[in-house]
């Protein structure tokens, strides 16, 4: 596997203590961090990723604050939540194709908030959304699925295109 760092020297473990805020249980809420961040092939679309193992909390903290986050963009965000299986971690590595996605969160462009959509069970890979980043003709699996969503929730399906 190619390892993704390059200056593996430069490669420290970071201690955000006195950086923050002081929360609800006297300890410090740390600056947030994203696994993933993606610019599809298009200007207006952006791709983020959390990656979880299987059974791991994906806390109210830093699911707001990654939410908020994409939020703030302008463009089209889509945030995926990718669960791995321990099984499938190999000497600390965790390969995202191996991983499934479990949940999505999607902003339309201009739009002030997203929407969440449970994709658990129905298959969705990171392949599958690296497509809809890359607006892929030949993949359009997720941009279906977030139409479909929007449009039996009420929303115009056209907001996500």
């Amino acid at each position: 596997m190619i390892n993704p760092i390059r200056n593996k020297e430069n490669f420290y473990h970071i201690d955000f203590e006195g950086i923050g805020r002081p929360n609800a249980y006297g300890g410090w809420t740390p600056p947030g961090d994203l696994d993933q961040m993606y610019h599809g092939r298009y200007k207006d679309r952006w791709l983020f990723g959390e990656v979880k193992m299987e059974g791991a909390s994906y806390s109210g903290g830093q699911r707001y604050h990654q939410r908020e986050f994409i939020n703030d963009h302008r463009s089209m965000a889509l945030l995926a939540i990718y669960f791995f299986k321990q099984e499938y971690l190999i000497d600390g590595w965790v390969k995202i194709k191996d991983c499934y996605v479990g949940e999505l969160y999607f902003k339309p462009k201009d739009a002030v908030s997203g929407y969440t959509i449970d994709v658990r069970g129905l298959g969705i890979t990171p392949k599958d959304v690296n497509a809809w980043a890359d607006d892929d003709k030949s993949n359009t699996k997720v941009k279906d699925l977030i139409s479909k969503w929007l449009e039996e929730n009420g929303h115009d399906a056209n907001l996500s295109f």
